[in-house]
């Protein structure tokens, strides 16, 4: 202890080790969370010396975008709590009266998510789902099987007061009875009274 003093380090680092502190700050902040998330083997050290060996990131580390991402992987981003809470609140709109269902300002992977359900029902049944979730997916099967004849389970994008290209579930009828009762009488012809 007595040497460090006589060298009068005193315990502070030397300006090589703060340099070299400052540099492996620098690239381990260039790896997002959302990297290490997707990949389970994703190691910041390794990460880190192929940074410093190549001019570019390798595109594995990259952020992803979620429309292009698969749902199992865009899934296991997700937080379980969302996904149940998200395809309970769908159920409960398959099985009542409403004809859409908005989700304003949400966050683009929890959009896709939302997307990809309605887009295919195969999605339904992936086996990222806690069991909790698994069961209401299935309900959603059965509901949408059921009434498939009834009505179509679509996705639109429509501008809002506030928001802009808001994402809306629609049920679009398919019976000729339901929308025949939507129909607005032309000027042209006289009502029947």
């Amino acid at each position: 202890m007595m040497e460090n003093m006589k060298n009068g380090s005193c315990g502070r680092p030397t300006s090589d080790q703060v340099k070299i502190r400052k540099r492996s700050r620098k690239n381990k902040s260039k790896y997002s969370f959302l990297s290490a998330r997707l990949n389970p083997d994703f190691d910041p050290k390794n990460a880190v010396s192929q940074a410093s060996n190549n001019t570019t990131m390798d595109r594995k580390f990259e952020e992803l975008d979620p429309k292009t991402m698969e749902f199992d992987t865009l899934a296991e981003f997700l937080h379980p709590t969302f996904i149940y809470d998200y395809l309970h609140k769908i159920l409960h709109f398959l099985k009542s009266n409403q004809r859409e269902l908005c989700f304003p300002r949400i966050a683009p992977y929890k959009e896709a998510f939302l997307v990809k359900l309605v887009q295919d029902n195969k999605h339904l049944r992936s086996r990222v789902f806690n069991e909790a979730s698994v069961v209401v997916a299935r309900q959603i099967i059965d509901v949408v099987e059921r009434n498939k004849n009834v009505y179509k389970w679509i996705h639109a994008y429509e501008d809002g007061l506030l928001t802009k290209n808001v994402l809306v579930y629609k049920k679009l009828n398919l019976s000729k009875e339901q929308s025949d009762q939507f129909k607005v009488p032309c000027s042209g012809t006289p009502s029947p009274i």
